[in-house]
């Protein structure tokens, strides 16, 4: 999709959403110019808070959000978490009418290609008790930013949000890009190859230099 073809875009199913895997980014402009149409259709959707590109059909890792106030993000990546997780309910604007419980972390450290360094969202030390009271306290808008957030990595990830049920790690499940280069060793030996062609050499006792 190139950017002419930005202005057509419009919600796909959630399915079909997931199965288009986000490619990196490497222009910040064609970035901005891709959260420019997010917002549009996002205003369009009045019950929604964010939105992944992938659910418009572009193949490009760039999500919005617009809780507290707007905010894009361009390869946006979760690299740290604090504290544990809490049970939170969710929907989804490409799942009209539909609630699934999820797991949730109350504090996430996201690093983005807009970003000069990386951000914590989510609620600080003297917040923590919004994540373990009534389900009106966990609508508190730090709180949904942050889910917000991580959903909409998910998103862009190809991570279906029925798969957050249960507790589990960002870093051992969105650690790599498909489309990132990485660094393959074996027997004193290396290579570089895309992420997403990794699997075959990694099976073949080939492992991912850190």
């Amino acid at each position: 999709m190139n950017l002419k073809d930005i202005e057509k875009t419009s919600l796909i199913p959630y399915k079909e959403a997931l199965s288009i895997q986000s490619q990196l980014v490497s222009d910040v402009y064609v970035g901005k110019a891709i959260a420019h149409q997010l917002f549009k259709v996002l205003d369009s959707c009045t019950s929604a808070k964010f939105l992944s590109a992938n659910q418009i059909g572009i193949d490009f890792s760039v999500g919005v959000i617009n809780i507290r106030e707007p905010l894009y993000f361009i390869n946006p990546k979760i690299i740290d978490t604090f504290g544990m997780q809490f049970e939170y309910i969710e929907g989804d604007n490409s799942l009209p009418g539909e609630i699934i419980e999820t797991m949730r972390f109350g504090r996430i450290l996201v690093s983005a290609l807009n970003f000069k360094n990386p951000i914590w969202f989510g609620v600080k030390q003297e917040q923590t008790h919004l994540l373990y009271a009534d389900k009106i306290a966990r609508t508190h808008p730090v709180v949904e930013e942050c889910v917000a957030i991580q959903h909409m990595i998910d998103n862009l990830n190809g991570i279906s949000v029925y798969d957050r049920n249960c507790e589990y790690s960002y870093k051992n499940k969105i650690e790599h890009h498909r489309n990132e280069i990485v660094t393959l060793t074996k027997d004193n030996e290396t290579m570089k190859i895309k992420y997403k062609k990794a699997k075959s050499f990694i099976d073949d006792g080939w492992t991912i230099k850190n």
